[in-house]
């Protein structure tokens, strides 16, 4: 039995940047799903469930171990305010340890296991009438249910580590009125390139050419993965700041957007400015979609295209620019590599 009932799936560490006196282990909150706004709540009871990650300690204590690091890194962006990546013995070290942060923080969510298995159920359902109408009609009305979706989510991802290669990175820095607000799902993958062409089936898939991942870090700062092969994000070496509202409303829109119940912010964010956000984005929550379609090749004879489709805001940042590339055709993977790394992964399974 695991020494840890609580486990942290949005870690403490991180909330507390957020927390207006640095600390009180306090936050602000809003949940949008019963409307309730408190100014005062306290972190250790935020983001978490019994047993979430099992009920022995070995997942939680890597996420904790993992964290450790992680919070140090913070720690040095953050509080020390220095924006640089800390040099290592082993080099990258701390880019790889950060990108792997970020890449389970996406996964290890109930809301990522609720939609991978909603993913599932979406695709047997279209695809089962098709391969075996036995069993799709034994089936009919019932869903696939599993224990705990969110250990599969986070055990999705473990695999994909190498798929954030080739992805740059910087820092953006909020110089506007406005602050940054996280929620409950805080790491938004994004395709402003694959939006531009019309086209954003498959766009935020970890692989893909053009993604960008942004994952707000403090109300002040933002850490963002890019390809930058695609676009051009400001021009010193590892940071980007802006002034401009709309850049730090779409962020923040995108927040509620991404998220599934509940947002955080400090509390000199006005409950005014929280519901503006709501109300604006409110027609773009809940449009991702599950794309699944029989394709007929003979008459014995079919193809099945399974694919995701994001949701989006038609965003624009003041600050990203993409690259004149008329000779790029899209969708394609961000790396020829990823072709076997993806093939590799398929032979594991």
């Amino acid at each position: 039995m695991s020494k840890r009932k609580s486990h942290h799936y949005i870690p403490r560490f991180y909330l507390k940047r957020f927390s207006d006196v640095p600390g009180q282990g306090t936050i602000s909150l809003y949940n949008y799903n019963n409307g309730k706004y408190i100014p005062v709540a306290p972190i250790k009871s935020q983001c978490c469930e019994d047993y979430l990650y099992g009920t022995d300690d070995e997942i939680e204590g890597a996420l904790t171990n993992l964290e450790t690091v992680v919070s140090r890194l913070f720690d040095i962006w953050t509080v020390q305010q220095e924006l640089v990546i800390p040099p290592t013995p082993s080099g990258n070290e701390a880019m790889r340890v950060l990108k792997r942060f970020i890449l389970y923080q996406l996964f290890r969510t109930p809301y990522a296991g609720k939609k991978m298995i909603d993913g599932l159920n979406a695709t047997v359902k279209k695809i089962l009438p098709a391969i075996n109408p036995t069993i799709a009609k034994e089936m009919e009305g019932g869903l696939l249910v599993y224990d705990n979706p969110t250990l599969i989510a986070l055990g999705n991802a473990i695999d994909k580590e190498p798929l954030l290669n080739y992805l740059d990175f910087k820092f953006i820095v909020n110089l506007s009125e406005q602050l940054f607000i996280t929620s409950d799902s805080p790491v938004i993958c994004y395709n402003q390139y694959a939006e531009s062409l019309g086209n954003y089936i498959g766009a935020t898939a970890i692989s893909s050419t053009g993604l960008q991942v942004f994952y707000p870090i403090h109300p002040r700062l933002m850490v963002c993965l890019y390809d930058s092969n695609i676009y051009e994000c400001g021009t010193s070496a590892h940071c980007v700041g802006t002034e401009n509202l709309e850049d730090i409303c779409n962020l923040n829109g995108m927040q509620y957007v991404n998220s599934h119940h509940q947002l955080f912010f400090v509390g000199c964010t006005s409950q005014e400015y929280i519901h503006s956000i709501i109300e604006r984005f409110s027609p773009h929550k809940n449009t991702d979609r599950n794309i699944n379609e029989i394709i007929p090749v003979s008459e014995e004879r079919f193809m099945m295209f399974m694919g995701n489709e994001s949701a989006r805001i038609n965003m624009k940042l003041s600050f990203f620019n993409i690259k004149p590339n008329p000779n790029r055709t899209y969708p394609s993977l961000r790396h020829d590599s990823f072709h076997e790394e993806i093939e590799r992964m398929k032979d594991m399974r």
